[in-house]
């Protein structure tokens, strides 16, 4: 009894130490694989449009022009589609294009104004949680000088440096320091409204009369920190204030969205996932902080969104996040603590992964609520090819009502004012303006001379121009309702993550029923938990210590009581029973998560301890006894 009792509290102490974290880990992700028999069945609320390899093979490589997305995201709107969402990040600006006419593409402005015209858009950000290395002294020191005078050069501040008897920094050391520098002035001196060129002028005087070069290091660095900061800035209104003391990962720094976007994006939200030691993604921060505010996480948002709740009514504590709900059905989501490289903090949601494996089979239906981005495209191609259609019909018809007819000259037709996608209202004119009378006439005009035709040369191929781009809009138009029908039917209503699934993607997250699954596979995840309301919730330790004392003493007392035999299968249904009741009962049932690892390992190591010594003992008191009577 002493053996098993001094076992068991030491498998409880290497459980509190971490030792067995990596079984933990193994064992959590069986459960999460084996002990799916209870789980809800999954929402119907939530729709993956795919950036896949089929889409790749259409559109050509990844990443697209932005007007592409801003198309898809039109598409979106009129599919009814309630939020959309991006798992991309747009940090960086795409070049615009000088068309042969002089006139200028800017992608990023078609994409915000797509954005901003559904009202509806989740653009998000990426933190980072890895502290920064620790400056030596001599850069610190370096970066409260510099940032008095920014426009010390590198030569120019190593010569000040000599003069005063210290070693010079080295180039690299020089740009870093410069760069915080730059950092901290911009931040004290500006705000989110503050202009570039106005700052420049204050910050650096001496450059601000040359013409600005983006291509001079000082310039170049003074450029890329004013817009990174003022991309935080931006993205400030999707960030909740700190609601007390709380536990929750801080974040070093963040790489925001462009500010055009986060002007035009309804919301915003993290979109990180934090990796545990042996690489898997189990767990996720529901929120972050920084600056002193906390961005949410987009999944997160987005459910907030699919509930009609605002994101900034959170209610926030070390235990859990509630939602607080329009019917007054608020969803409560536990949280809880975790070891991270900043120590035990909180505000982690456990995953509830669920499936066989296979992400694209989750969700139900022929499509998995999987939708090739490509479809959505290829639908905008095709109203793009109608309007074409139409600007042409009206172009030739304005010609031929030119000839004598029964329904009106040209500028009747110009007063209609038809919509550019308009071609019912169309072909309802265009039937009674092709009569057969006008027909003849223009059938006459084509057997004139065209030396003869006067101010009717073009008219036949036009009336042939019309006939041709009907034809071809008949196609169209029944193309478009098809698919829009489809469409429609599968996005009426529903949140969209728009995010890349592709085999050569760069955003892939192991998880506990596949490796490389893509990364806004897991967001999708964490929206059904939080809309099902499908939610894990963590035990403290101390439960977990009590159930591996529990189980400790209980494999001490089948193993001292019993003979071998019946020990053997004490000790093999004790186990099995745990394992239902952990697995089956605590957690696929009550979503109930218990350590597993520190009562299994407590029986094992028990009754495999107890039992070794007892075989010894017994094999020395035989030996003894033979001994004895030979």
């Amino acid at each position: 009894m002493i053996l098993g009792s001094l076992l068991t509290v030491l498998v409880i102490l290497l459980f509190r130490q971490g030792e067995l974290d990596g079984l933990e880990g193994r064992l959590y992700d069986a459960r999460a694989q084996w002990c799916q028999f209870f789980r809800k069945a999954p929402t119907d609320r939530l729709v993956h449009v795919d950036i896949d390899d089929a889409a790749r093979e259409t559109l050509g490589r990844w990443p697209w022009h932005r007007n592409i997305l801003a198309d898809v995201v039109d598409e979106l709107g009129r599919c009814g589609a309630k939020v959309i969402a991006f798992d991309i990040i747009l940090s960086e600006p795409e070049e615009a294009r000088i068309e042969p006419g002089g006139t200028v593409t800017d992608y990023d402005a078609l994409l915000a104004a797509a954005a901003n015209r559904e009202g509806h858009v989740l653009i998000p950000a990426s933190m980072v949680f890895e502290a920064p290395a620790v400056d030596p002294p001599a850069v610190t020191s370096a970066i409260a000088q510099l940032s008095e005078n920014l426009e010390l050069s590198y030569d120019q501040f190593n010569q000040k440096l000599r003069a005063a008897g210290k070693a010079g920094l080295s180039e690299n050391e020089y740009v870093h320091a410069l760069r915080e520098a730059m950092d901290m002035r911009i931040r004290r001196e500006s705000t989110s409204g503050t202009a570039f060129e106005p700052l420049r002028a204050k910050l650096l005087p001496q450059w601000s009369r040359m013409p600005f070069n983006e291509n001079a290091p000082d310039a170049r660095i003074f450029h890329q920190q004013f817009y990174l900061i003022q991309a935080e800035r931006a993205y400030e209104k999707f960030s909740l204030p700190m609601p007390g003391p709380i536990s929750v990962l801080h974040a070093y720094s963040m790489i925001a969205p462009l500010p055009i976007y986060s002007a035009a994006a309804r919301y915003g939200g993290l979109v990180d996932h934090i990796p545990e030691k042996d690489g898997e993604v189990r767990r996720i921060p529901l929120v972050a902080e920084f600056q002193g505010r906390l961005i949410p996480q987009m999944a997160l948002v987005l459910a907030c969104a699919e509930l009609d709740a605002d994101p900034s009514s959170l209610e926030i504590t070390n235990d859990h996040i509630i939602i607080p709900t329009p019917d007054g059905l608020n969803v409560t989501i536990p949280v809880s603590s975790r070891k991270t490289l900043q120590g035990q903090v909180g505000m982690f949601m456990d995953i509830p992964w669920f499936g066989s494996g296979n992400y694209r089979a989750m969700y139900p239906g022929p499509l998995g609520q999987h939708l090739n981005i490509g479809w959505l495209y290829e639908l905008s191609n095709w109203r793009k090819d109608l309007r074409l259609n139409n600007a042409l019909i009206d172009d030739a018809i304005k010609d031929v009502l030119r000839i004598e007819n029964d329904w009106g000259p040209p500028d009747r037709y110009e007063k209609l004012k038809l919509g550019a996608d308009d071609f019912a209202s169309r072909t309802v004119y265009l039937q009674q303006i092709l009569t057969k009378d006008l027909s003849s006439m223009v059938e006459s005009i084509r057997a004139t001379p065209i030396d003869q035709r006067d101010q009717y040369t073009h008219v036949p191929e036009s009336f042939d121009a019309v006939n041709v781009a009907v034809e071809q809009n008949k196609q169209l138009f029944d193309q478009i309702n098809d698919r829009f029908k489809q469409l429609h039917q599968m996005l009426d209503g529903r949140v969209v993550l728009i995010g890349d699934t592709g085999s050569s993607s760069t955003d892939l997250v192991n998880t506990p029923l596949a490796p490389q699954v893509p990364g806004v596979v897991a967001h999708g995840t964490i929206v059904n938990a939080i809309l099902t309301r499908h939610l894990w919730e963590e035990a403290p330790e101390y439960v977990t210590v009590l159930h591996t004392l529990a189980a400790g003493l209980l494999a001490t007392l089948a193993v001292a009581c019993l003979r071998h035999v019946q020990a053997t299968f004490a000790v093999f249904f004790l186990l099995l029973g745990y394992l239902v009741l952990n697995g089956l009962v605590l957690f696929d049932h009550g979503n109930y998560l218990v350590g597993t690892a520190g009562p299994v390992t407590a029986v094992v190591l028990v009754s495999v301890a107890i039992m070794v010594v007892t075989v010894g003992v017994e094999s020395a008191e035989k030996a003894r006894i033979r001994h004895h009577f030979s």
